[in-house]
């Protein structure tokens, strides 16, 4: 069995049945106009249930490539809950929580979750750059939504994708912002202390409180903590103590650095793969390493190894692994990143929408169909905005009523056939049965042996015997007025 990838879904099948609604006119439709209740959901795979919701389709609104929401996951940001974090190596990743929307209507992505910790503080910042927060988390801002935006698109588990540039501009292909400890290792030399004295750019007195064993410190890597020269970082190739104190010899200068600044000694982290850049240090609890920061992530890393150096002898054990981010970086492709499978569509049905809906009716069902035609006798495809699937009939000597429901049928020149959606006492709102349709000459009977004269007819503007039915929904019965308006959302899952 294959594997279908996020790409997959997001980058083909999504946008390709995206873009076929600017080519092929697509409507949202309203039917189903005598159910007084939903019907059962159990139906709708059947052949009778498709046809039926064909034959009964009432009124459409064309779905504009505007009116189509990529639609993501929603995850509500709860303080005090464990998010799971991006991993490129986890194949449950999609079915975890490793995305969340805050309460601004912003949506982060989850890089570092603090070695499976609660998450305590909101991320809210909208720097494009991950941020680290207090407790410890690092998130990367994907996308922020409008007021209006979650209004009209999002739902209860779902909300719409809006691409933000600014990020994905600011995207790095593979790159490295996490690098995790499966195992801290054992007995690792390491020390905290101040600069003392600058002998050369590459020569520095440290403080006293470091070991006194020449060579200790050889191949580790020190790191400014603070002070001028903050956030320098270079290998140590030499180390030795004596009388006059501790020495260390830096293979790369720290040009800044003073006197006043402090620094941490600790096993180097060296990161090796195919692209370039990263850098990160090792910070140590006991001779263990507890964590690594990632001081520059780096960038078109498809694969990286991460290497613990220290002075042969000195320490042992330690594991570490490099999380690169997707191809095009943390925000380059949200949709694949977030493995978006769905597809929203909407419209809003404004009252009588220009004369095109019918008023005083309802209807019981809605869905997607396509490949519509303008009429009976024409192979040409329907491409108005909206469209009415029933004929009004102006009637005079009528000897009763019509009620909703009523068949009626054609005592005249053809077989004509229809169903009373609503009616007064001289116009009646009806849906056809079978490919007739009725004139102004006709007369017509109902099953109840109500009789009248048609002096008019509004037929019809497209024949839906042919057209494809996409997507049926049921739901309880809607009455159609003037002044309604009825917002319709289908999400569509791949």
């Amino acid at each position: 069995m294959s594997i279908y990838t996020s790409d997959f879904y997001s980058n083909m099948v999504l946008q390709h049945i995206r873009s076929q609604i600017t080519t092929i006119p697509t409507y949202i439709f309203a039917g189903d106009g005598l159910s007084t209740t939903a019907n059962p959901y159990d139906e709708v795979n059947s052949v009778y249930f498709i046809m039926n919701a064909r034959n009964n389709i009432i009124c459409g609104k064309r779905i504009k490539e505007s009116d189509v929401k990529f639609m993501v996951r929603r995850i509500n940001y709860t303080a005090n809950t464990v998010y799971a974090m991006y991993d490129d190596k986890d194949p449950e990743l999609f079915n975890k929580d490793f995305f969340v929307i805050n309460s601004q209507r912003t949506v982060y992505k989850c890089l570092f979750n603090n070695h499976d910790a609660p998450s305590t503080v909101e991320p809210t910042s909208l720097d494009t750059a991950p941020v680290t927060l207090a407790d410890g988390y690092i998130w990367q801002l994907l996308f922020r939504l409008t007021r209006n935006q979650m209004t009209e698109f999002a739902t209860d588990d779902f909300i719409p994708f809006v691409e933000n540039l600014a990020v994905t501009t600011h995207a790095t292909p593979g790159s490295v912002e996490v690098v995790v400890v499966n195992d801290g290792g054992e007995d690792y030399p390491h020390h905290e202390g101040t600069v003392n004295q600058f002998i050369s750019n590459t020569l520095m007195r440290i403080d006293n409180g470091a070991s006194p064993v020449n060579g200790i410190y050889e191949d580790s890597a020190i790191f400014i903590t603070a002070g001028p020269g903050v956030g320098g970082l270079s290998d140590i190739t030499g180390y030795s103590s004596n009388g006059s104190g501790r020495y260390i010899t830096l293979e790369t200068p720290l040009p800044t650095v003073t006197i006043n600044s402090t620094y941490s000694i600790a096993p180097k982290i060296l990161i090796e793969g195919d692209g370039e850049g990263a850098l990160a240090r090792a910070i140590m609890e006991q001779g263990e390493i507890s964590s690594v920061e990632v001081i520059e992530s780096g960038e078109n890393y498809t694969q990286a190894d991460v290497r613990i150096i220290a002075n042969t002898g000195y320490g042992s054990g330690a594991n570490c692994r490099a999380i690169i981010s997707p191809l095009p970086g943390h925000g380059g492709d949200v949709l694949s990143e977030l493995n978006a499978k769905h597809l929203l569509f909407s419209a809003v049905f404004s009252g009588s929408e220009s004369n095109n809906f019918p008023v005083g009716v309802t209807f019981s069902q809605y869905g997607i169909v396509s490949h519509l035609k303008q009429g009976a006798n024409s192979n040409a495809t329907y491409t108005a905005n909206t469209f009415n699937g029933t004929a009004l009939l102006t009637t005079i000597q009528i000897n009763g009523y019509y009620d909703k429901g009523d068949r009626l049928r054609c005592t005249t020149a053809n077989d004509a056939r229809a169903v009373v959606l609503a009616a007064n006492v001289d116009h009646a709102i009806v849906m056809y049965t079978t490919r007739d349709h009725f004139s102004n000459t006709d007369n017509i009977i109902s099953e109840s042996g109500v009789t009248a004269a048609i002096t008019g007819v509004v037929q019809p503007n497209i024949y839906p015997y042919d057209c494809k039915v996409l997507s049926i929904t049921n739901i309880n019965t809607v009455t159609r007025t003037d002044e309604t308006e009825e917002a319709v959302n289908i999400i569509l899952r791949v």
